[in-house]
């Protein structure tokens, strides 16, 4: 009996011990910057609406219905009060140890911009640089749903502050765009589209320096401005901003595969 005793509670501590392992901490490095992190992006559900490159042949071949019929919404392109025209360019995107690439959409579940070597495959877009901070905003091969980019509060950021000391993050995707030195603004986003909340975000993010190297901001909600560090996470293949780098790697690290920094400059064409 004693003995019977004694291995039911061996069992129950090796039990609790795997469960215990099994459950990302603060600590870990393993919680989860995207709620679809176990689904790998094969088999996710393409039909979100967010892009336009999937043609209606390739719809139809998956059982899927064509695709609804472009709308002109507040997110499109609108008129500006300009000293300039806007110039068109592409996003050439140089990760730490890597051959420079392209901003680009490569995977049409994932509802942030990612990386490609292909320049065929660069999304275009238009921004009016001679302004600052300026937006940039995508003409051709990005978020049609959302051709305004920004960066979008990430949805396991404990706030919209991106701060030294905190790993809290943002990503760069489509977004509806907010006002010049607006505060973050929790309303639609290509985020909203695949998950159906709306997080804050903004658009208005962009500055540039000598070489076009485009410099991101972020305005936290006591309106204060943080050095920010473009980090471009390997598992997801897409770039967010962080206000601590290595406290971000510390909680996040397992989740985004190799975390490096990388650069965005401007290319005009």
């Amino acid at each position: 009996m004693a003995l019977r005793l004694l291995r039911s509670i061996v069992v129950s501590l090796l039990v609790t011990s795997a469960v215990v392992i099994a459950v990302p901490t603060q600590t870990s490095g393993a919680a989860l910057l995207d709620p679809q992190v176990a689904i790998p992006l094969a088999q996710r559900d393409a039909s979100a609406g967010l892009y336009s490159r999937e043609s209606n042949a390739e719809r139809l071949r998956r059982g899927l219905g064509p695709k609804a019929p472009t709308r002109r919404s507040p997110n499109a392109l609108r008129p500006r009060q300009s000293p300039s025209p806007p110039t068109p360019g592409v996003i050439t995107a140089t990760v730490q140890g890597a051959l420079p690439g392209f901003v680009a959409v490569e995977h049409p579940t994932v509802p942030h911009y990612n990386l490609t070597s292909a320049f065929d495959r660069a999304t275009r877009f238009v921004a009016d640089t001679s302004s600052s901070p300026f937006e940039i905003i995508a003409t051709s091969g990005g978020i049609d749903a959302f051709p305004t980019t920004g960066f979008i509060k990430g949805f396991a950021s404990s706030s919209a502050d991106l701060t030294t000391g905190s790993s809290n993050y943002a990503w760069f995707g489509g977004v509806t765009p907010t006002p010049p030195g607006s505060r973050p603004v929790a309303q639609p986003s290509s985020w909203s589209v695949v998950y159906g909340t709306n997080e804050p975000v903004e658009s208005f993010v962009w500055t540039i320096g000598a070489g076009n190297l485009l410099t991101p901001q972020w305005i936290n909600t006591d309106g204060s401005l943080a050095p920010l560090t473009l980090v471009f996470t390997s598992r997801y293949n897409s770039v967010l901003i962080t206000g601590d780098f290595d406290k971000f790697v510390a909680e996040y690290g397992a989740d985004a595969g190799e975390a490096r920094h990388v650069t965005f400059t401007w290319t005009p064409l």
